[in-house]
């Protein structure tokens, strides 16, 4: 049962992968955890995320217009329940910890 757990969870991270082909830059390094979220309120939904290496996603990426990009530097974490609403250009640097349930 152990290994079937755990196959079932490569296998949805191997899905997630490939659905987020093309609409996000991640470093081979960093992790995408499986809180995170992608909400494009838009027509265009081209690659907008830059996730640098080291770092540790778990939020919510919401787009509101065409020209939203979001940056994310190196070793960052951003935990779980927090909202990343881009209308412009959103860039967070290196060694950054935002905790749940932030706003930007």
């Amino acid at each position: 049962m152990f290994y079937l757990c755990k196959l079932y969870k490569y296998y949805l991270r191997k899905r997630r992968t490939r659905l987020l082909k093309g609409k996000v830059d991640i470093h081979p390094s960093a992790i995408l955890l499986d809180s995170a979220y992608f909400d494009y309120r838009t027509e265009e939904e081209s690659k907008r995320i830059f996730i640098d290496e080291e770092s540790m996603i778990g939020c919510n990426f919401i787009f509101e217009s065409d020209s939203g990009v979001i940056k994310i530097g190196k070793r960052t974490f951003i935990n779980a329940g927090t909202n990343i609403i881009s209308i412009n250009e959103i860039e967070i640097g290196d060694d950054v910890t935002i905790g749940w349930n932030i706003y930007i």
